[in-house]
């Protein structure tokens, strides 16, 4: 088997890999639209797609884009609706420049 024929199994693995990780996150019910994280939880009467824009943009929450659908993790909300603190510090762990 030839350098290629190695790179071109390796990238069909990694690619397989890839799809079978997103349709498990997307499968596992953790990330939803809008809508339906506040039918799930008991948002704030404030709370709107313009203030998760904003938590988005300071690295308190993230979304997920899947077909033009921004997408939220439950677990980023108490029962109440509150976004947990913690968000931030997490966010900020995993994100690969080290956003400020």
């Amino acid at each position: 088997m030839d350098n290629d024929e190695i790179r071109r199994k390796t990238r069909l693995r990694e690619a397989q890999s890839l799809e079978r990780a997103v349709s498990r996150i997307l499968g596992s019910g953790d990330l939803l639209c809008f809508e339906d994280l506040a039918s799930r939880i008991h948002f704030q009467p404030n709370l709107s797609r313009s203030i998760l824009s904003t938590w988005e943009a300071e690295n308190r929450v993230f979304s997920i884009i899947v077909d033009h659908e921004a997408l939220y993790p439950l677990y980023a909300f108490s029962p109440e609706g509150e976004l947990l603190q913690c968000m931030n510090d997490i966010i900020l762990t995993l994100s690969p420049g080290k956003l400020a």
